[in-house]
């Protein structure tokens, strides 16, 4: 629903029986096997002072039906508030507060369900020097809550990139150091990545983390990314497991791809 001068409001229902199933569904649901979900989302995004922006949204729901280790039906809601501000056109302030509050099981021993609560508060800030270099630099807290566990988790990372020589040459780094006390309060972040790729992989324990991300252009037709990332962690000797433990604190990973642009010339009449 549009209210004007850049204020919207967003009203969607849902309700999947138990026996709904179809092989490639994405529907808007909570669950990635959303069958005996039902639920309401409310959206809505206000601009009460000039260059700055309030988007607010909540996402309730209830399963009828057994989902991953959960012995009962369940129900929870997700919440989320995000304050932006532009100082400038190279100066964006943005802080986000997210809670997830939902029916968990004790441990993945037990039967018995209760119920817990994620909050995370993020501060975002971004920065162009000179339309050449963007800094960006995030701050995240997460705390977990549950009747008989609690634990936290902390994010600080710097990211630096760099467009030279008329963009046929980026650079990009980013620095971050990460502290979850376990999987109930882990750390997911973005990061740079290659051409048609993308992870946003999640951080449990105590460690640091730099990736370098390379691209050239030698000529028009030839694209080339280099990629690179080592983390350090400071609570374990081991990373993984099965087929794809380490048996090391630390693990690095590089990826290269180059893409090759063929163009066709048709013939003139």
């Amino acid at each position: 629903i549009d209210m004007g001068n850049g204020n919207s409001l967003t009203i969607a229902g849902r309700y999947f029986s138990k026996r709904y199933y179809t092989l490639y569904q994405n529907p808007f649901s909570i669950s990635s096997s959303p069958g005996g979900e039902k639920g309401l989302y409310i959206g809505l995004l206000v601009t009460p002072f000039p260059y700055t922006s309030i988007n607010a949204n909540i996402n309730t729901y209830k399963n009828s039906w057994l989902k991953y280790q959960k012995f009962a039906p369940t129900n929870g809601y997700k919440g989320r508030i995000t304050i932006t501000h532009n100082f400038s056109r190279n100066n964006v302030l943005s802080v986000c507060l997210r809670i997830d509050d939902r029916d968990e099981a004790s441990n993945e021993y037990s039967k018995q369900i209760e119920r817990g609560r994620r909050t995370s508060i993020k501060l975002q800030y971004n920065h162009i020097y000179n339309n050449c270099i963007t800094f960006k630099t995030i701050a995240e807290k997460i705390k977990f809550n549950q009747k008989n566990e609690h634990s936290n988790g902390f994010w600080i990372s710097e990211e630096i990139a760099t467009k030279l020589i008329k963009e046929k040459f980026k650079f990009t780094i980013q620095l971050a150091h990460f502290d979850a006390e376990n999987y109930d309060s882990r750390i997911y972040a973005t990061q740079p990545e290659i051409l048609y790729s993308m992870q946003m992989p999640s951080y449990i324990g105590k460690g640091v983390l730099q990736i370098a991300q390379i691209y050239y252009s030698p000529i028009k037709m030839i694209d080339i990314w280099f990629w690179c990332r080592h983390v350090k962690y400071f609570d374990k000797n081991t990373i993984g497991s099965g087929h794809n433990q380490i048996d090391s604190s630390d693990k690095t990973d590089i990826k290269l791809q180059t893409r090759i642009k063929l163009r066709y010339w048709k013939r003139r009449n």
